[in-house]
């Protein structure tokens, strides 16, 4: 009579068992890698939007940099300005922005107490969510109709001409700067800088991203890793 091997149940059930070990170990750490790709692409859609419909409003207007059309010479962008100047800015956006509900007397700051989200936080060593910190003082809050919100104020120095923060995914989490939101100057030719890179540092934007979120990861600043994660080609590493 030929004899049949198999596993005994016993066998069975603990491979399964260390199966189920590896998976409660390994989930969390892909699917934390699957949101923070998430929400890289949907910061390079976003940039990519920006860029484009603020060389429409140069192409337009017919001018020669981004600081001769009405967005900027309707006035200064901060939440300290006009209400006339505040809304003639807003109406200028959009016309090359697809734009959601603005407030335009909501800051950075109150935009996210207004809805009961978390503070915005700085990053830390490993990447790792630190201290509250504003995210642009008074910059005006613009919701885009792709969910993302951009938070504006105007800035003059060298070729840049504003100041710009983005959340990609609004009032949802985990609202941590080089994690979800992201910081630019916008420049004269309607490109947007990353905080951190040579170009925003040479036109007053602080420290070069390779001091302040260096690879071996002791970060100081989440707002340069903005450039460490565009330099690479919108792949976090941190």
């Amino acid at each position: 009579m030929k004899k049949l091997f198999g596993f005994t149940l016993a066998e069975v059930l603990v491979t399964m068992g260390i199966v189920g070990v590896i998976a409660a170990m390994t989930t969390p750490v892909l699917m934390a890698n699957v949101q923070r790709q998430a929400l890289a692409s949907s910061l390079k859609s976003t940039v990519g939007d920006l860029e484009n419909a603020f060389a429409a409003a140069i192409s337009s207007e017919g001018v020669d940099t981004l600081d001769q059309t009405s967005i900027f010479t309707s006035g200064t962008a901060n939440i300290h300005s006009s209400a006339a100047e505040k809304q003639a800015i807003i109406n200028s956006l959009g016309r090359y922005l697809k734009l959601g509900d603005v407030n335009i007397n909501e800051d950075s700051w109150n935009f996210y107490a207004n809805r009961g989200a978390a503070n915005p936080r700085q990053m830390g060593t490993n990447g790792k969510p630190a201290g509250q910190r504003d995210i642009e003082g008074n910059a005006l809050s613009i919701p885009l109709k792709n969910g993302a919100v951009m938070f504006f104020r105007t800035w003059n120095a060298g070729h840049a001409v504003a100041n710009v923060q983005i959340d990609v995914n609004g009032i949802e989490g985990p609202n941590v700067k080089g994690r979800d939101i992201f910081r630019f100057f916008l420049q004269d030719n309607a490109t947007l800088a990353p905080f951190g890179s040579q170009i925003a540092h040479d036109n007053g934007g602080g420290a070069l991203w390779t001091a302040t979120c260096p690879r071996n990861n002791n970060i100081t600043d989440g707002d340069t890793c903005t450039a460490r994660l565009v330099e690479n080609n919108y792949n976090f590493d941190y």
